[in-house]
């Protein structure tokens, strides 16, 4: 008995938890009243049309979690199964965008994924593949399941009951499913569908016939218009998905399954044709779906969004099942930034565990990520601490980490603490693919730069081993005074407080972020003199900012890189601009970068390249052949709305040509150094945009009779930022050209869309240029109703376009 006592309060307290996967679990619990049985099965469905994705992952975590309720709420007396049950019978209907060969894989559409080649080349075929990456990451994370393939089941006779029963109520499936299908979609509509015997096809065809004792179908043959009897059974047929997942939830006995809300009304029609064969619907929900930085659906076939693989390179899985276990009814944004947040908010949340009582825990997302026995928190360290702490040393290696951490926590060590060594590999990672590039930091104002110099000052009177408390009253002390008080807050001394904005100045002035840790704590583990040395930087950068006119000297840095498009008229012997592009390389992908409308209103065929004035000769003749591009494009369709940006991967072949011509291509790997070379060196930073101006558009006769030359005008200006601003959660910048460096004025920047916005850091020694350092920060993709001032995608976007670049060609990066 009292062996069994913790167990039996354990239970009692679970079947009061208002914790989601009790809640679930309960459900299965009423459903075994009704209809008792030796085995609970649990299943997740996986279409392997594209490679497994993390809301993949996501149902499968989720499931786990209420399989894991269930054993508690029955005290672990009924048997359980996890079924992972792999769609591969499904007919390959479009070609996946993050895939390579696709032009092989174009060959085989409409066949069972089973029976279309693998395009990695590393198995038998395109779903075994996919089944593969599956089962990988399944068991990295250490699941409880049983695979299962549907052209196994269909093929080896499991299914083949469920399936004959489905033909002897033939007409009750009609019944259900054609109210729900368009009139012309209704007309040939079955819910079988054969296999052609010939080529494996899944033949989308009307069935003419059905004969239930006999277990056969007969279909018209649409290329020989003869009539064919097949039987439904032993994998030569299979049904339509709906009433497919009717039929399997009956044939391997489901009793729960969730589901993404975008499948409601397929839950509720598999559900009335499980009904109409004698069988009961499994329990389950609709969850919120993932969407990803742009707010759109996370797809398999797109790619978008995030892979499990990329979450695992900055974080724990720990904190990927923390994410899959919160608000699985909420639209949840999944994309890169969402990652700190949840590393440690994890760890919050195994500190509490400890210190909560048992009805607590049950609602503890640890207990359910754990599967009821999380381990003890040891973490010394925040993840924002670690962000940061990389942030200010722009530390390049573990080592230098530690030795921060060291200080901060004495006796601390990789050895000693683990999971903090995987933590601060994770910070490293992050920080160099997010926030080094993103990295900006703010000029302070009069009053901050006052206030950071008492700072300082405050700072250097405390002895080196001050603690983060001592540290962290200074900074409150120094921050109390204009504008920072907060008055409608008191002090624990009866003084005003101090507003966030104070700390979000030091964190924006001196780290280049918008938010950090608590910034005593950061000093204590940064070091005093490390924090005060920073300070004096910050300073010295906003007064070392020196004016520099954009001439002549500056156009080989950025125009080298820029090339306009030219769409061919009147057999080719017209030629009109169509916008314009910065070439670019990422590994052995070559290509331009420009706007997404400009590249999808490319004409099929071949299209002229002009390169900019800095490029020898100046007379110039290079067509590219669009037909033999590919391409990556991040836009709606609507003109004018952002985000519009896009990717125009060209044959290496016309890449080299280019470069043979003098162009440059720039490099989309390098992280740009900015800072001077030189500690007495100074920097100014400006702006310019590069862009073709279609109506600069003009033409000259030929040297040879009856031709004409056609001479393209391009602007290269220097650019005033006039403003940065959100529109629908992109970051966009509009600039405005100062006319005052030299070109002339367009009444209209038609042409100029997909061209660069560079920033260029020029390294001055006293007066003399040493180098200008540029850096791709936006491309233009629309202007201003009165046509003078130009939008640009910011620089964040050109980070999403490169990621997906590296997402649609893995095997080029």
């Amino acid at each position: 008995m009292t062996a069994e006592a913790p167990t039996t309060s354990l239970r009692e307290l679970a079947g009061h938890s208002h914790a989601w996967p009790f809640e679930e679990a309960r459900k299965i619990v009423v459903r075994l009243k009704r209809r008792p049985k030796d085995e609970v099965i649990f299943e997740t469905g996986y279409g392997p049309s594209g490679l497994p994705h993390i809301g993949t992952f996501g149902e499968v975590a989720r499931t786990t979690m209420v399989r894991h309720a269930f054993r508690v709420l029955t005290g672990n007396k009924i048997k359980t199964r996890l079924i992972a049950f792999s769609d591969d019978m499904d007919a390959l209907r479009k070609v996946p965008d993050n895939v390579p060969h696709k032009e092989m894989l174009a060959q085989h559409l409409g066949k069972p994924l089973t029976k279309v080649p693998d395009p990695f080349g590393t198995h038998a075929s395109f779903a075994e593949h996919n089944n593969a990456r599956l089962r990988a990451f399944l068991d990295q994370f250490g699941f409880d399941y049983e695979f299962l393939s549907s052209t196994a089941c269909y093929a080896s006779g499991r299914f083949d009951a469920a399936l004959l029963k489905v033909l002897q109520r033939f007409d009750e499936v009609m019944a259900i499913m054609l109210p729900s299908l368009r009139e012309e979609r209704a007309q040939t509509y079955s819910p079988f569908l054969p296999i052609d015997p010939n080529t494996g096809a899944v033949l989308q065809v009307p069935v003419v016939a059905h004969d239930a004792k006999a277990g056969t179908i007969t279909y018209e043959d649409t290329e020989t218009g003869e009539r064919v009897t097949t039987l439904v059974t032993g994998g030569r047929c299979k049904l339509q998905w709906k009433p497919d997942w009717a039929m399997r939830w009956i044939a391997l006995g489901v009793d729960y399954e969730m589901a993404g809300k975008d499948l409601i009304d397929s839950v509720k029609l598999s559900g009335e044709i499980c009904r109409a064969l004698g069988g009961l619907p499994p329990e389950g929900f609709n969850y919120e779906l993932f969407l990803d930085e742009n707010g759109q659906k996370i797809s398999k076939s797109k790619g978008n969004g995030l892979t499990i693989e990329e979450w695992l390179r900055y974080a724990s899985p720990e904190s990927l099942s923390l994410f899959m276990y919160r608000e699985p009814k909420a639209a949840k944004r999944l994309y890169f930034d969402v990652i700190p947040r949840h590393v440690d908010e994890y760890q919050q949340l195994l500190d509490a565990y400890q210190r909560q009582g048992p009805r607590e825990r049950l609602s503890n997302p640890v207990w359910h990520i754990h599967g009821g026995t999380p381990p003890k928190a040891d973490n010394p360290v925040s993840f924002a601490m670690l962000l940061s702490l990389v942030t200010a040393s722009n530390a390049e290696n573990a080592e230098t980490l530690w030795g921060f951490i060291g200080r901060y926590r004495p006796g601390v060590t990789r050895e000693t603490h683990p999971h903090l060594a995987a933590l601060v590999d994770y910070a490293i990672h992050y920080f160099r693919d997010f926030v080094l590039p993103a990295k900006k930091f703010r000029e302070p104002n009069a009053a901050e730069r006052a206030a950071l110099i008492d700072l300082r000052d405050a700072l250097s009177q405390l002895p080196a081993d001050a603690s983060a408390e001592a540290i962290q009253d200074v900074i409150y002390e120094v921050g109390r005074r204009e504008p920072f008080l907060d008055k409608k807050k008191k002090a624990k001394d009866g003084k005003p407080g101090v507003s966030l904005d104070w700390f979000n100045m030091l964190y924006q002035v001196l780290l280049g972020q918008e938010k950090g840790p608590r910034f005593g704590s950061f000093v204590a583990a940064y070091g005093i003199q490390n924090t005060i040395d920073m300070i004096d930087g910050a300073l010295a950068r906003s007064i070392r900012r020196v004016m520099v006119k954009i001439d002549d000297s500056f156009v080989d840095s950025v125009c080298n890189f820029g090339v306009g498009f030219l769409k061919f008229e009147n057999k080719d012997q017209d030629a009109t601009p169509a916008g314009t592009g910065t070439l670019a390389r990422l590994g052995k992908v070559s290509g331009i970068i420009t706007a997404g409308h400009v590249i999808e209103n490319l004409p099929k065929a071949k299209v002229g390249l002009v390169r900019f004035p800095s490029v020898q000769p100046v007379l110039q003749n290079f067509k590219l052949d669009i037909e033999h591009t590919d391409r990556v494009v991040m836009w709606n369709g609507k003109e004018g709305e952002a985000p519009d940006i896009g990717f125009l991967r060209i044959p290496e072949l016309d890449a080299k040509d280019l470069e043979a011509k003098g162009s440059v291509f720039y490099n989309l790997e390098i992280a740009r150094d900015v800072a001077p070379s030189v500690p007495t060196h100074q920097m100014s930073k400006c702006y310019a945009i590069v862009g073709v101006v279609a109506e600069w558009l003009d033409e000259e006769p030929g040297k040879q009779p009856n031709t004409k030359k056609r001479i393209v005008g391009g602007l290269f200006g220097a650019a005033k930022i006039t403003r940065e601003f959100d529109e629908g959660g992109i970051a966009l910048v509009e600039v405005q050209i100062d006319y005052a460096s030299g070109p002339k004025i367009p009444t209209s920047y038609e042409g100029v869309s997909g061209g660069g916005l560079w920033e260029l850091h020029v390294e001055l020694d006293g007066q003399k240029v040493v180098r200008v350092n540029k850096k791709l920060h936006g491309i233009a993709f629309r202007q201003s109703k009165d046509h003078r001032l130009i939008v640009s995608n910011g620089r964040a976007l050109i980070e999403n376009l490169i990621r997906a670049i590296k997402q649609k060609w893995p095997g080029d990066i």
